[in-house]
């Protein structure tokens, strides 16, 4: 007993000693041993807690406190104290993690794409982890800045879309309400003066007609036969020329959203229906609109894809809380579960695929699991569902 109190390894101590009792408990020994075990403990447990903390080892020093919380050689208040101290080393630990995110996407150029990896993704997460407006201000006046500059220049290149998507973005991430008003109001007066002078008619057709022979039907979004038959049909909805060139780039457009149909494409094909839709009546759009339906059916029907969970990002650590049980009678084991990540990167429906040993460790592998979280998996510029597997070892510290 002496030599496990010497290595500090308490359970052993405690083991012996109440053996010890159970055969002599008169022994004059026991009580100045005793003694020592609450002092050792009371000294040894904050520093080593805190020497967790400091290494940013943040799970295990979770670990040491549940561990001293269950043993009781830590005063309700020093728990406490502890608890805090991990919090808030953790969040600062986790907003540095999305200040260097944010900071190495503004120098790559990733203002606000892919909307899931770029530096305004980031600033709306470390708001989310917690971090102060004042930690974040040089970055969100950086973002900000760059939006308000991309939308000026978009409105002098006369692409007001671009300029209504960069407005919208400014409101999302929050920024001054001055920002705001002066891009909307460049935006409304550029968008006047381009009505006050519009151009003739036949300009919009011979454009169409241009950007359709290009294969442009509906890329670029301000400089696309689609663009220009619909600016056309807002001028002049009685032009002669307007049913020829609405059903061409219709025609082109219903191509497009077949061949996204085969490929499988469905969010594809179902941006593209709604376009031709906008052209008028056509035949073929119920054929295919039925089409699209069967095929988000036998979509929804296969579920989420599976995918492996190494190829998954995850944002948040799983952090185990040891089963007490298991923790007194130095057991070990693992668990293997199977669970969804949604678009927003939460886990659900975990469920539990095999056990050693069975059942001891099921529920703790479950609440770990189920507050981690992941970047979501995108696939064609969309966040989808997917599944995964995993298996979580449980191990007594050494």
């Amino acid at each position: 007993m002496q030599s496990a109190l010497d290595e500090r390894k308490f359970d052993v101590a405690l083991q012996s000693l109440e053996t010890a009792r159970s055969i002599n408990p008169g022994d004059s020994r026991l009580s100045a041993l005793d003694e020592r075990i609450t002092s050792l403990r009371a000294e040894f447990g904050p520093a080593q807690i805190q020497a967790a903390i400091n290494a940013q080892n943040f799970d295990r020093a979770a670990q040491l406190i549940d561990e001293a919380a269950r043993s009781k050689s830590l005063s309700s208040a020093k728990l406490t104290q502890l608890r805090d101290e991990l919090r808030r080393r953790h969040e600062e630990f986790e907003t540095a993690n999305f200040v260097k995110l944010i900071d190495t996407r503004l120098q790559q150029d990733k203002l606000t794409e892919p909307r899931n990896d770029s530096a305004a993704y980031y600033l709306i997460q470390a708001r989310a982890a917690g971090a102060s407006a004042a930690a974040l201000q040089p970055q969100s006046q950086e973002i900000y800045r760059r939006l308000a500059q991309a939308g000026h220049s978009a409105i002098d290149q006369r692409r007001f879309a671009d300029a209504d998507r960069l407005l919208a973005d400014l409101r999302t991430y929050g920024a001054p309400a001055a920002t705001v008003a002066s891009l909307q109001h460049d935006l409304s007066a550029a968008r006047n003066t381009q009505a006050a002078a519009a151009p003739e008619q036949p300009q919009y057709l011979d454009l169409a007609q241009s950007r359709l022979a290009q294969g442009k039907v509906t890329e670029p979004d301000n400089d696309s036969a689609l663009y220009y038959v619909n600016q056309l049909r807002a001028a002049d909805p009685k032009n002669s020329a307007l049913p020829r060139i609405s059903g061409a780039v219709q025609g082109q457009i219903l191509d497009q959203a077949r061949t996204a149909l085969d490929t499988p494409q469905p969010a594809r094909a179902e941006a593209l229906l709604q376009m031709a839709a906008g052209l008028g009546a056509n035949a073929d759009l119920a054929t295919l609109n039925q089409r699209l339906a069967q095929l988000k059916l036998a979509a929804a029907a296969a579920g989420p894809q599976e995918m492996s969970e190494g190829s998954l990002t995850r944002l948040r650590p799983i952090e185990l809380d040891y089963p007490g049980e298991a923790l007194r009678k130095n057991v070990e084991g693992w668990v293997e579960v199977a669970y969804v990540v949604t678009v927003e990167g939460k886990v659900t429906a975990v469920k539990i695929l095999n056990s050693s040993p069975a059942g001891v460790f099921d529920a703790a592998a479950a609440r770990a699991l189920s507050r981690v979280r992941y970047k979501p998996v995108m696939q064609g510029g969309k966040a989808v569902a997917v599944t995964s597997k995993l298996r979580i070892a449980f191990r007594m510290t050494k």
